[in-house]
């Protein structure tokens, strides 16, 4: 059930040129349509920011800022595109894979459908919250002017967004796999009679299960590593080059003020809300293996009458853990954890305070 929906989302993802099938190898097809769609890509969003910058006056600040956001938003739909058919289809294959491995455990399948629906939901309400933003832009400032500077943007949006959710759901399913195990260590540490025989097997297949999840972490890392710190990346500018727009538009005396702060303020918080969620959820998977490393050492405690060697085999418990401690970095330029969060708000606000300076300083 749970492979069945997956390999539902995934056909999404493949449409979208940003995952490979969940069932089958890459195609040819995709392949090809992925060379067209990247193709088209680069000269579009160069002729856009072309476009945009020789018809608008900014400080030089503000047109290094919106460079690198269009520099950053095309090397990451390029990047993520070009991987799945190109240099990481090997561990795609083997990521879809373990993830199927996680989806048959019968404990797992209804968490994992329910946050695949919950994906869905989201990729709907993202798409239709772009629709609108775009439809009231383009109402602004005319079809031909709004679409000569930013259509290709539009798209790439969307890849920003769909990428965190599958990225999202990804790590739920691992998440989900990792509170099954501590769940099964609960259990062990709420009984009262503790069976030697039974807690070294269960021991055992806690420990393979570690094995295999810390596997699923490297894939994780290897395949999501540079398109992560791509999309942190971006995810900080565009804040920081839109809530500069937004506050340069609230000076500006104008009917339509408060719509066009609601649009930009809306993709500013689909962007970062994305980005955020990609983040909690690898800090949630931290902190269920801190939470499992506990348990091992109150299951120690908990079993005062075992022997030397049956104690032996719970402090190499504990060990493996420690051994297979999930780590999440990005492309191994940072590691993430919910800190990074507020890393992106110092950031941001630090920027911003320096640009509004040297705006005051031209004025």
């Amino acid at each position: 059930m749970a492979n069945t929906w997956l390999t539902f989302f995934f056909t999404v993802g493949k449409f979208l040129t940003i995952t490979p099938p969940y069932n089958t190898k890459v195609s040819r097809s995709q392949t090809v349509c992925t060379f067209v769609v990247v193709t088209l890509q680069v000269p579009l969003m160069i002729c856009s920011a072309i476009a945009r910058e020789l018809n608008t006056l900014h400080i030089y600040a503000k047109v290094v800022v919106a460079l690198l956001v269009d520099s950053l938003l095309l090397t990451f739909s390029c990047h993520t595109a070009l991987s799945v058919v190109l240099w990481k289809k090997t561990q795609w294959q083997k990521l879809t894979g373990n993830l199927k491995i996680i989806a048959s455990n019968a404990e797992n399948t209804k968490k994992i459908v329910h946050h695949v629906k919950i994906s869905f939901v989201r990729l709907v309400t993202d798409l239709t919250i772009l629709i609108v933003v775009y439809s009231f832009w383009v109402e602004v400032f005319s079809f031909s002017y709004y679409a000569q500077r930013y259509n290709a943007h539009y798209f790439d949006y969307y890849l920003v967004y769909t990428f965190n959710i599958f990225l999202s759901l990804i790590l739920n399913v691992v998440l989900i796999q990792y509170r099954y195990l501590n769940d099964v260590l609960q259990k062990e540490i709420s009984s009262e009679i503790v069976v030697t025989n039974k807690l070294s097997k269960l021991l055992g297949e806690v420990e393979s299960s570690l094995f295999f999840l810390k596997d699923t972490v490297d894939l994780i890392n290897d395949i999501f590593g540079w398109p992560l710190a791509l999309t942190i990346s971006y995810t900080t500018l565009y804040i920081l080059n839109n809530f500069d727009f937004i506050f340069q538009n609230s000076l500006i005396p104008d009917d339509e003020i408060a719509f066009k702060i609601l649009a930009d303020t809306t993709l500013v918080l689909l962007t970062f809300i994305g980005t955020s969620v990609v983040i909690a959820r690898c800090d949630l998977i931290l902190r269920e293996a801190e939470t499992m490393l506990t348990k091992s050492y109150v299951l120690r405690r908990h079993t005062k009458m075992l022997s030397a060697q049956e104690k032996e085999v719970l402090t190499h418990f504990s060990d493996v853990i420690l051994q297979n401690f999930p780590r999440f970095s990005a492309a191994r330029f940072f590691n993430i954890d919910r800190s990074t969060i507020l890393s992106i708000l110092a950031t941001v606000v630090t920027f911003l305070i320096i640009m509004i300076q040297f705006e005051s300083s031209n004025v």
